[in-house]
This record gives structure tokens, sequence and C-alpha cells, in this order.
């Protein structure tokens, strides 16, 4: 029996806008997809930044706190999917 949940969003992030933080709890994944624009994301604890531009993915594994924005002067569209279970 397959247990797993599926939660997809799309998110818009603000040309200059203030950083969004995105949560993904134990057990869980979460996979950010850009639509449009550019977005800049870290994982809270880590020391890298991470740059996508539309077309890209990237792809967590929780625990894990995220944080993104738009970079770039223009604003961002993300699609977010997150799947637990």
């Amino acid at each position: 029996m397959n247990t797993a949940s599926i939660d997809a969003q799309e998110l818009a992030l603000p040309r200059r806008g203030p950083v969004q933080h995105l949560d993904c709890e134990a057990g869980a994944a979460a996979e950010l997809l850009v639509l449009e624009g550019r977005v800049w994301l870290t994982r809270e604890g880590w020391l890298d930044d991470h740059f996508l531009a539309a077309g890209e993915r990237w792809t967590v594994a929780g625990p894990a706190r995220l944080h993104v924005s738009a970079d770039g002067g223009d604003a961002a569209l993300l699609a977010l999917r997150r799947r637990s279970g």
C-alpha cells in the first residue's frame, strides 16, 4: 500500500521581494522547478548558494528549511512539489 502524498503549488517571487522560507519535513522531499526568471536559494545551515534559471530544478530531502528569492532584478515563478511518506 502506497501512503505517499504529494502537495504541489506555484510560488511567485516578486522582483526585489523578501526572502521566502520553505520547510521540508523529516521523511519528506521537495522539488523546485523554476518556471520563469532566475532564483537564488540556500539551505539553512549550509554555506552554499544556488542559482537556478528557468527550466532548472533542485531537489532536497528533509528535514530542511530553504530560503529562496528572485535574483537578477526580475520576478520569478517556482513550481514546488512536496512528497511525504
